[in-house]
């Protein structure tokens, strides 16, 4: 550092009679000290880690005593004009202590990613407008500059623009595929391979370098314990260099990586990868782990999918026993299981494909994206389903059995219901006849696949009565009612209080067979039986009760002839109320308030769809005393959450009962507006929403009738 100091203003000392080269270390390190109390200096020195060596102890150029100087120095600098700004990839806490106040430089903000990437393609001459499609590319960089410059500037020169060819850019990046002009012998700061491979092949012993070759089908997010899985003894892909290898062992490899520069640590046992490394270690993944003789997978990758499928299958499977924290594992491990499910199809790993699309369906499912697991099961359908009778092709009866279910769910989430009946009803009479033998067993001595075959049967009969309740079929009963009975058989509990659940909505909302006290008995079961952590389904029974409690308070209303009704729309009558009656009715009031709030605060924030559920109900709730800001902020937030999960058909029920709400109030022109939108986007479902149809167009003529009174008073 003195040497650089002296080689900037040799010039200047030289006119004061100071000749730089002629002093000794200790007078240079006083001249320093004095120029700079003098003179205000920004000295910026990149990348410190040579001083006690890169990666710990490795090429070591500084000995320790000349780390304890420039330590000494900078200390003393302190107190001069100079400010010193070091970087390193470490803290560099051995040798600087706590002399420096340490910044770690986060990723770059996506809007300066965008910059960044305008500023590139305007080099290529071309002007970059269609952000959209290069965010999946920005989102891969993680916000690393020289990711962006490289991977930026290669889709560039390739030609790409479209959505589709960044995507398929992206993916080869991902998998190692993609080819970067990458020249490492143009050190770090331009070359991603150099970056990468600084200090590594000193780091680490060869056997090392295997094991980390592993990293190579990581996506973005590395788990210790999956890492370490990979080598476990029990598993039929066992990775021989990873045998035995402990969670501490583990975590102190991926510790030396992060000093190295290729993870990021994020603490308990969590890393980052650097975007860069599934390229940087496909020819050493390749050298250790070559293609079996089928030319088509490793070792590794194998390996891989077998632990990922585990992973998949153990948190959704909680997930589903009530433990929804579960979900927080699916969703950091999203790349992987999307990666892996992509190599199980290659590598034609069939149990392992249908365990990894389970959890990507509990994921899907909690966070209503219909549209993205749909693409997943399309993927698949082909190689497992019979595309005339939608039948199983032959030999794939178990896969085409997983396939049709998520088929029907998909179906049923997309409202189309003829087409999921249709096929529900295929997949029920299979397995019916799976189930047939463990009918013959006593409950008490099923084995597990008797068991499952049960099980299996109870959910068809659900999902047969979800869908024959949304046609208004009044036969939904009785598949609730055997799917309640066969799930109990075999101890069930969750799926028994989720059939209970579809039961109430049956009796509350099919006005043939309208019982509200069944269906207040079904939701006081179900809440009897769900188990005290599962938060997201006691909130959804508790908000059903509260629904109840408000659909009985309307009913009062009219009993006592406050009010009268008429498809589903409710209308207040001029005559003078009975005092008594609005008390007893406002007790039910009262009951639906406590049981809708108290079903807001259970659910998870990430439960989207079930919150937008509860605001729609809050906004008729505080509609009804006319409460109209409340009213107004539950629509807000019911119709943000309808729209973050796509689901257009239900933006119009907040939309009903905040028009509702402010006719109530003579606010007729706003309560026209959600009435006609609502309408607007309930007419393309034509007889599937017939009913809210004739809800809503009462509601428009009585608004504009409203309306039609005020005119002609002013006037």
């Amino acid at each position: 550092m003195l040497d650089k100091l002296g080689q900037v203003f040799e010039r200047d000392l030289k006119q004061l009679g100071i000749h730089w080269l002629a002093l000794n270390d200790d007078e240079r390190r006083a001249v320093a000290l004095q120029v700079l109390s003098q003179v205000p200096v920004l000295w910026i020195w990149d990348n410190v880690e040579p001083v006690v060596g890169f990666p710990d102890g490795e090429t070591q150029h500084w000995s320790e005593a000349e780390q304890q100087g420039l330590a000494d120095f900078l200390r003393d600098a302190r107190n001069t004009k100079a400010r010193f700004l070091l970087t390193s990839r470490r803290d560099e806490r051995a040798w600087l202590g706590d002399l420096p106040v340490r910044v770690q430089v986060p990723p770059m903000p996506t809007q300066e990613r965008v910059e960044f990437a305008r500023q590139l393609a305007g080099k290529y001459g071309y002007h970059l407008t269609d952000v959209g499609n290069w965010l999946p590319l920005l989102k891969y960089t993680q916000g690393n500059p020289l990711t962006i410059t490289v991977v930026v500037g290669q889709a560039l020169r390739n030609g790409y623009r479209s959505k589709e060819q960044i995507e398929k850019f992206v993916s080869d990046l991902r998998s190692g595929e993609a080819e970067l002009e990458d020249d490492e012998s143009e050190g770090r700061s331009r070359s991603l391979g150099s970056s990468l491979n600084y200090g590594f092949s000193n780091a680490f012993s060869e056997a090392e370098q295997q094991q980390l070759a592993l990293l190579q089908s990581f996506q973005g997010f590395v788990n210790v314990n999956v890492f370490c899985a990979m080598g476990y003894p029990d598993n039929q892909e066992c990775v021989p260099v990873l045998r035995n290898v402990t969670r501490e062992q583990g975590i102190e490899l991926l510790d030396r990586a992060v000093a190295v520069g290729i993870l990021t640590k994020l603490g308990n046992g969590f890393y980052n990868i650097h975007p860069a490394l599934p390229r940087y270690f496909k020819k050493l993944c390749n050298q250790y782990y070559p293609l079996d003789q089928d030319n088509i997978s490793s070792l590794a990758t194998r390996a891989f999918v077998e632990v990922m499928s585990q992973v998949s299958h153990n948190h959704s499977y909680v997930y589903k026993r009530g433990q929804r924290d579960a979900i927080n594992m699916l969703v950091v491990e999203e790349s992987n299981l999307l990666h892996a499910k992509h190599l199980a199809k290659i590598s034609n790993q069939q149990l392992e494909l249908l365990l990894i699309m389970s959890g990507l369906r509990t994921l899907y499912n909690h966070r209503w994206q219909i549209q993205e697991f749909s693409r997943l099961v399309e993927d698949l359908a082909s190689d497992f389903v019979d595309s005339t009778t939608n039948g199983s092709l032959p030999g794939y009866e178990r896969e085409w059995d997983f396939i049709t279910e998520q088929r029907v769910w998909i179906a049923c989430r997309s409202r189309k219901w003829l087409e999921a009946e249709q096929l529900q009803l295929i997949l029920l009479n299979w397995r019916r006849k799976r189930a047939a033998y463990a009918f013959t067993v006593s409950s008490k001595r099923l084995e597990d696949t008797e068991h499952l075959a049960i099980q299996a049967l109870a959910v068809s009969l659900n999902y047969l009565g979800e869908i024959q309740r949304e046609l208004g079929q009044p036969s939904c009963i009785e598949a609730y009612k055997e799917s309640i009975t066969l799930s109990e058989r075999i101890g069930e509990r969750t799926l028994t209080a989720t059939t209970l659940l579809n039961l109430g909505h049956a009796y509350k909302d099919i006005l043939t067979i309208r019982d509200l006290e069944q269906a207040e008995k079904c939701y006081q079961r179900g809440l009897e039986l769900c188990e005290k952590h599962d938060q997201l389904l006691r909130s959804k029974l508790t908000g059903q009760l509260g629904k109840v409690a408000f659909e009985r308070f309307q009913d009062s209303l009219v009993t006592a002839q406050v009010a009268e009704t008429s498809s589903g729309y409710l209308r207040f009558r001029d005559t003078q109320a009975n005092p008594q009656a609005i008390k007893e009715s406002f007790n039910y009031f009262r009951q639906a308030a406590r049981f809708l709030y108290e079903s807001l605060n259970l659910l998870p924030l990430d439960a989207v769809r079930e919150l937008a559920v509860i605001h729609t109900s809050l906004v008729g709730l505080h509609g009804f005393i006319k409460n109209i800001d409340q009213a107004v902020f539950h629509s807000r937030e019911a119709i943000r959450y309808y729209e973050v999960i796509g689901e257009s058909y239900s933006t119009a029920f907040p939309m009903i009962n905040i028009a509702s709400a402010l006719e109530r109030v003579g606010r007729h022109e706003e309560a026209l507006i959600y009435a006609q939108t609502s309408l607007r986007i309930l007419k393309p479902f034509g007889n599937q929403a017939i009913s809210h149809i004739q809800t809503v167009q009462e509601l428009i003529e009585d608004i504009e009738n409203s309306l039609t009174q005020m005119k002609l008073t002013n006037e």
